[in-house]
């Protein structure tokens, strides 16, 4: 046996990078800390502040389609972030209600996407609609009265109406049908509804497309009617018949012969 004892170094010696695991751990949980530190800052700044809620679509939507409770969804952001969606954005600004004051109800002017915010833009918040059909080389586009207490709820462009007035038959007047299958171009402003300060479904006016040659003889149609208004029956979508005038989009003859505006 030698007399001389094992090198002391021997069996103690540290396992090579165990010191820079050590330090890259310290940094790891210095981050961790920071990361925290900065997300209780901001919850806190946000609750000191106050948060808006908004509402964004929970699908996709059309031009024409009614916003309905369940299209939306809403979210909360700080107080301080609130600008970056403009003034146009609905706010909620009664807490816990959970859904807009404004908005449902009214049809959409334009589509709108998943997770898109919901604004005043996307509809008109008076109740008129701004869809329409432009006219096409030949037409005329001209608006008309019509009966707003007697005509089918929430007519929209695109609709296809036949067009009734009364006639003078003598001392009295008889309803007859003036033109069919007539597209509605755009909708005027809703009626208010007297006493309850709600707005109506129904319209005032409605703007129709039509050829320049018959506009004239339409409009002079219009000034012997009762209040100078039109009666309206909506029609079904695959409803193409037109038996008075023949498929064409013109007055029909008997009348303007009982008005004398042949």
């Amino acid at each position: 046996m030698s007399q001389y004892p094992g090198n002391p170094s021997q069996g103690t010696q540290s396992p090579v990078g165990s010191g820079q695991l050590v330090i890259v751990g310290g940094i790891i949980a210095l981050i961790a800390v920071v990361l925290m530190n900065i997300y209780v800052e901001m919850r806190v700044s946000a609750k000191r502040e106050g948060e808006v809620t908004f509402f964004q679509f929970a699908g996709d939507l059309d031009a024409g389609d009614r916003i309905d409770a369940k299209d939306l969804t809403p979210f909360q952001i700080p107080e301080s972030r609130a600008k970056a969606f403009g003034k146009d954005a609905i706010r909620e600004d009664s807490p816990g209600s959970g859904r807009p004051s404004d908005g449902i109800g009214f049809d959409l002017n334009v589509g709108v996407v998943e997770g898109e915010v919901l604004k005043a833009s996307q509809f008109l918040s008076t109740g008129r609609r701004i869809g329409r059909n432009n006219p096409k080389i030949g037409e005329r586009q001209i608006a008309l009265s019509v009966d707003s207490e007697d005509q089918p709820a929430d007519l929209a462009p695109g609709d296809r109406i036949d067009l009734y007035g009364a006639v003078p038959e003598g001392n009295n007047f008889g309803f007859m049908l003036v033109m069919e299958y007539v597209e509605v171009a755009a909708v005027g402003e809703r009626r208010s509804e007297a006493g309850d300060g709600k707005r109506s479904n129904k319209y005032g006016s409605i703007t129709i497309n039509i050829d320049r040659n018959q506009a004239t003889k339409l409009l002079n149609v219009e000034r012997f009617l009762p209040d100078n208004e039109f009666r309206i029956a909506l029609r079904a979508p695959t409803d193409t018949a037109t038996e008075v005038t023949g498929g064409e989009a013109v007055i029909n003859p008997a009348v303007l012969k009982a008005l004398r505006l042949e």
